[in-house]
């Protein structure tokens, strides 16, 4: 990053790399922003969820996310993922106290694997703006709509 001249960085994960991309953002100083798409934020409810043995030896980022619950999060999520369900990412978002979940995008129609591809670079666009349209209005909430994403809040079930 020195030899760039950049001064911060955004960090996406797919899955397991969103819970390394959560876990890096918390231990360093540099991080703008990081999103994470069908990742699993909270291990130990993960497993509760799909009645499976705890993760032993592994970090979870809910537990460990002291300094990235202040960074910018955008998590997506598919409707339909069974593997790491959306719940798993809510609990997330209740237990980090991230009250106003401005970054929780709900795809419908995707699974775990499915469907991640269409459009990226579009959604990423479409992220950013929103997030540099949210500074600018110190807006605290947003929604992606094109018409195959919808924003959602803790409220709804």
């Amino acid at each position: 990053m020195k030899q760039n001249h950049l001064r911060s960085l955004e960090i996406i994960g797919y899955s397991g790399g969103g819970s390394i991309a959560a876990l890096i953002s918390d231990k360093r100083n540099d991080v703008l922003r990081f999103v994470t798409v069908a990742a699993n934020l909270d291990i130990d409810e993960w497993a509760k969820y799909l009645n499976v043995s705890p993760l032993w030896g592994s970090m979870n980022p809910v537990i460990n996310s002291l300094r990235s619950r202040f960074i910018q999060q955008v998590h997506l999520s598919g409707s339909n993922d069974t593997i790491v369900p959306t719940a798993v990412l809510k609990n997330y978002l209740i237990k980090t106290e991230i009250t106003n979940p401005r970054s929780l995008i709900l795809l419908d129609g995707y699974t775990h694997s499915c469907c991640w591809h269409k459009g990226w670079k579009d959604m990423i666009i479409k992220i950013r703006s929103k997030i540099l349209s949210e500074m600018q209005n110190n807006v605290s909430g947003f929604v992606i709509d094109n018409g195959s994403t919808r924003g959602t809040n803790l409220g709804e079930k």
